[in-house]
């Protein structure tokens, strides 16, 4: 039952977000967004008219890589000698 509600939820967002949707998806600032952009953590797309876009597949997909970044980095501190 909760994974169907969780995918629910998930479906109610559309595939492509401007900035401030993207800030809202993943809880984060729209100064957040346009860090990853200018750092190329994350592709923009700019369709006809110019607007930006992001692909909610890519927002998923650094989300999912920055958690690896962030399992490795807790390993390595785990093994450092503190005393």
């Amino acid at each position: 039952m909760a994974q169907e509600r969780e995918q629910v939820i998930l479906a109610v967002w559309p595939r492509w977000l401007n900035k401030e949707r993207a800030a809202d998806y993943l809880s984060v600032s729209v100064k957040q967004i346009e860090r990853y952009i200018s750092s190329g953590k994350l592709p923009i797309s700019r369709p006809t008219g110019g607007h930006l876009r992001i692909d909610k597949n890519d927002l998923d997909a650094m989300m999912e890589a920055h958690k690896v970044d962030l399992v490795k980095k807790k390993r390595a501190m785990a093994k450092r000698d503190f005393s």
